[in-house]
């Protein structure tokens, strides 16, 4: 052994009776426990030995700056514990890492300004975004540069602690803060009560006739009373005013706490000279409203990921998997896709798959919304999170792990947590400013009252600090648009950029495709005209097999209503057609212009006169067939097309289809702008020239070709069932097949915004009214830890309301009168 002095080589602490040992640098180093013997093991096992070199160097200087029980983040840089935290961000980057970091000690906005402005001028951070409802950090950072643990140091160093998000550890932190809250309220409840029962006597006209003696035991009563509730109630506030000063930052905390201890300095001064007012009920009242107010933002903040916490808890730790004949639990990391998986009645779907046997009622009402179960049958798809409720099913995994719809929604929910609007950035940053401003006019109202007399000066002072606390204006529009997003999310539309319900509020020019968007997505053949000597059931059988490989929408309808053989040499056009080779013969399926380009001069041009969608089968030689397809429409697409054109919103329609078939649906529709034989190209341009015309557009799409125009427009919503490419360019995602949940929608970003322009009218109003009471003098502190206590809860509550969301069913008698509200 290297290591003489009695302490463990890893931790440093005391070795115990028992000898543990690992082989470091061809050392044998002694350890304490087996907990340091794994870590150990595991940082020789990965080649990182070299940690303890760089540990030794600095071990004087981190033991100087960072708690002793921060000194263990240097586990999360090695690749086994990383594993379950980051990911590769960038493909072309492997040393990009990302990771979501649960933050402690966050209090208010100023608390997210200050660290993301801070942590961006570290070398190596790519991005750092705080969220101040879930007090969650997303973080990039380059590990060539730094690393996580390093990372997490200065995040300490500001004063603040982060660790890796695990949903456990954050709920485990949840209840604790939560316990601790609640015993803070219930102690300066009780210090209230007990404290304004002493307090009353010692009030000029309470005072009459009362010996000095007594008033003077009064006072001491209330400091004794007052003392432990400031220490335990306050110690939230102090900490973080103390961890603003140092990064030499102004939070609202700091004028929390300097309010809090000159009162009660100087009423320590009034009791011991037995003169004066003590103001010890004021102190116990400010701690209890601003107490109340925290733990009610608290619960708002709770109530708002609610439907994360939901979704994560869909996933099952275990699964019961058929494998040789021969049923085996195992876990839920291990399945891979073929597996067949055994879903019981009342478990949750673990996987996205394919029923192989067995049927039974589905709920998907935890990811669409939708409330009524769907009937699963063999063949049919089922996705991970939704319950069996009914009989059981085998499923064989078609997706698994992080490629799960389940996974994706969860991941797009998050992105869309720490994409932030601009108003709330803005708001961030004001209530620092506003701090800064509310010192200095406290220090200039003190200077002013000063020649007059000390002691109003003294109070005046302390009102105007308590009085004028940006609580409200700072809590408002981040809780507001938490609850909306999250409520929207519970209807079947998920929000996965922030911000989406700032740029819905007033769009000018709405966009939908028709395949897929518009309409179903579930073409059904309609005709069969036969140009050649070719029987019906060849030709389908043929296009059945060229479209084998492919998932567009239209192949669908053939694959289920044909049997498919073998093609060979099989080129997919995306947006075009097909050609390949069937039992020897070159085969072209597509549109016109695809037949055109191939096989020229075989098309006539009453062909595409229907309203059908026509697909054409040629070979190298003549025209074989003409197929007509037909799409239903999608649930309440004509009731939404309506609303919209109401409303004033220019509504267009842009289509790879025949002229004839858009425009027979769009007549269908009542969209008078309509483009069809569109290119995703075609479409790109086209809203570029929106735009330039100074247009903001919304554009709803499906395929994978609307990608590229997805990511032009401002906002961009994709149906659930479009391609992960296109769910992942989108803004948003429409859970449901009911376009009517776009009613529901606009109707909440107006109440949104209309909600978030109370608060913030109410907060000036507030500010506008109190502000001249409180540098007059006429607001005693009492008074003004009740106004602004009363006006922060009054926020959250009011912001709180963005919770409910009325239903479709509910919209069409509401919609009109709602909108035209007016502030």
């Amino acid at each position: 052994m290297s290591n003489t002095n009695g302490t463990c080589f890893h931790c440093g602490l005391p070795l115990g009776a028992e000898m543990y040992a690992t082989v470091i640098n061809a050392v044998n180093q002694p350890m304490c426990c087996m907990g340091c013997q794994a870590v150990a093991q595991a940082i020789v096992d990965n080649k990182l030995e070299h940690y303890y070199n760089f540990r030794d160097q600095r071990a004087v200087s981190q033991q100087s700056l960072v708690p002793p029980a921060l000194l263990p983040l240097t586990q999360y840089n090695l690749p086994d514990i990383q594993d379950k935290y980051l990911a590769n961000n960038r493909s072309d980057s492997p040393f990009t890492k990302s990771s979501i970091l649960s933050i402690e000690g966050i209090t208010c906005a100023a608390c997210v300004w200050l660290l993301e402005k801070r942590m961006a001028s570290v070398n190596g951070v790519m991005k750092f975004t705080v969220n101040l409802s879930n007090h969650r950090a997303e973080l990039i950072w380059d590990e060539a540069t730094i690393t996580l643990s390093e990372l997490l140091l200065q995040v300490a160093k500001i004063g603040y602690r982060a660790q890796p998000f695990r949903l456990d550890q954050e709920e485990q932190a949840r209840q604790k803060e939560y316990s601790k809250t609640l015993k803070r309220l219930a102690l300066s409840g009780f210090g209230f009560g007990q404290v304004m029962m002493f307090a009353a006597p010692l009030y000029d006209w309470f005072s009459h006739g009362i010996p000095a003696y007594y008033r003077d035991f009064f006072r001491v009563v209330s400091l004794v009373v007052t003392t432990p509730v400031l220490i335990y109630c306050g110690m939230p506030f102090f900490k973080s005013a103390i961890t603003s000063l140092r990064s030499r930052y102004l939070s609202m905390d700091v004028s929390i706490s300097l309010a809090l201890i000159v009162v009660y300095i100087a009423g320590i001064y009034a009791t011991v000279m037995q003169n004066g007012e003590v103001y010890f009920d004021s102190i116990t009242m400010f701690l209890f409203f601003i107490t109340l107010s925290r733990f009610l933002e608290m619960r708002a903040r709770y109530r708002s990921s609610f439907v994360v916490q939901q979704l994560s808890h869909q996933q099952p730790d275990w699964v019961s998997r058929i494998k040789n004949s021969m049923t085996e639990v195992i876990s839920i990391n291990k399945v891979e896709v073929g597996d067949h998986i055994i879903v019981k009645s009342g478990a949750t779907i673990p996987v996205d798959g394919l029923v192989v046997a067995g049927n039974s009622d589905v709920s998907e009402a935890l990811l669409t919304g939708e409330a009524i179960p769907k009937i699963k049958q063999c063949h049919d798809s089922v996705v991970a999170g939704s319950i069996n409720n009914g009989n059981p099913l085998t499923i064989q995994a078609t997706k698994v792990g992080d490629e799960t719809t389940l996974a994706t929604i969860l991941k797009l929910f998050e992105r869309a947590q720490y994409d932030k609007p601009s108003i709330v950035s803005l708001t961030q940053k004001f209530s620092h400013y506003f701090i800064l401003l509310q010192v200095m006019t406290a220090l200039a109202l003190f200077l002013y009252w000063m020649p007059f007399s000390v002691e109003h000066a003294f109070w005046v002072t302390i009102s105007l600090l308590v009085i004028s606390c940006p609580c409200a204006l700072a809590i408002a529009t981040p809780i507001g648009l938490t609850a909306s997003m999250n409520a929207l999310s519970r209807v079947g539309f998920l929000c996965t950029r922030g911000h989406v319900l700032e740029s819905l509020v007033n769009p000018t020019d709405i966009i939908f495709d028709k395949t897929g968007t518009l309409t179903e997505g579930e073409f059904s053949i309609q005709s069969v005209d036969l140009h050649a000597a070719l029987t019906r059931e060849q030709v389908l059988q043929v296009a059945a097999s060229l479209e084998s490989q492919s998932e567009h929408p239209i192949a669908s309808a053939f694959k289920r209503d044909s049997q498919v053989i073998s093609s060979e040499n099989v080129v997919i056009h995306p947006n075009q057609g097909v050609e390949g080779d069937v039992q020897g013969v070159h085969y072209y399926l597509g549109n016109a212009a695809f037949i055109q380009s191939r096989v020229p001069g075989v098309i006539s041009e009453s062909i595409n006169d229907t309203s059908y969608t026509k697909i054409l089968m040629a070979t190298d030689a003549k025209l074989l067939a003409t197929i007509g397809l037909e799409d239903k429409l999608r649930v309440n697409a004509k009731t939404t097309i309506n609303y919209l054109i109401e409303q004033g919103y220019s509504v267009h329609l842009l289509s790879g289809d025949n002229r004839q078939a858009v425009k027979h649906y769009a007549a269908m529709l009542g969209i008078k702008r309509f483009n069809a034989s569109f290119s995703p190209t075609d479409k790109l341009n086209y809203v570029k020239s929106l735009q330039k015309g100074g247009a903001s557009v919304v554009m709803l799409g499906d395929g994978i070709n609307d990608a590229p125009v997805l990511m032009q427009a401002q906002v961009s919503i994709a149906m659930v069932t479009a391609a992960d490419l296109t769910r992942v360019s989108a803004d948003a995602v429409l859970m449901k097949n009911d376009l009517s949940i776009l009613i529901t929608v606009f109707n909440q970003v107006k109440k949104t915004h209309l909600i978030i322009k109370q608060c913030l009218v109410w907060a000036a109003v507030y500010n506008i009214i109190c502000l001249p009471l409180a540098v007059s003098g006429m607001v005693a502190p009492y008074v003004a830890a009740a106004l602004m206590s009363l006006s922060s809860i009054l926020v959250v509550g009011n912001a709180l309301r963005l919770m409910v969301v009325a239903t479709p069913k509910k919209e069409e008698a509401i919609h009109h009168s709602f909108i035209t509200a007016k502030i």
